[in-house]
């Protein structure tokens, strides 16, 4: 099922901007495409997703999404190699199509995904409880 909203005037990549691991995936991404044709929001803004409508919090915080100029809306793994095959000459992006690529690329981005604030925690910028860690298990 293909997902869309309002198309923006330029793609965006919504990410979770209280994840240090996102963050910084981000930023290696845009340093990679060198690209201005791409916006990069953060969905903990709430104007972001007021500008997506049928776009939830809850898609966002399970996994980064991509918002094509047509108003597609690419999720995960997926959301970064439609990042990447916007340059034509970046073909990496084009395996993620590959027979079982995709299975495993998805797998690894949902792993992680669950797991991104305990690899890198929150934002130093978040400084409220609100953004604290949750305890451990049998805390």
């Amino acid at each position: 099922m293909i997902r869309t909203t309002e198309p923006p005037a330029r793609a965006t990549l919504i990410y979770d901007g209280e994840c240090v691991f996102c963050r910084a995936s981000k930023d290696r991404l845009h340093a990679l495409l060198r690209d201005d044709g791409v916006e990069y929001a953060s969905f903990r803004d709430p104007a972001v997703l007021a500008r997506f409508p049928g776009l939830t919090e809850d898609d966002c915080d399970q996994a980064m999404q991509f918002v094509a100029t047509d108003g597609r809306i690419f999720s995960g793994a997926e959301a970064a190699a439609r990042a990447l095959v916007r340059r034509p000459w970046f073909a990496f992006g084009w395996l993620y199509y590959l027979p079982g690529v995709r299975q495993g690329a998805d797998y690894a981005y949902r792993h992680i995904a669950r797991r991104r604030f305990g690899i890198s925690g929150r934002s130093s910028e978040c400084n409220d409880e609100v953004c604290a860690l949750p305890p451990p298990r049998g805390a």
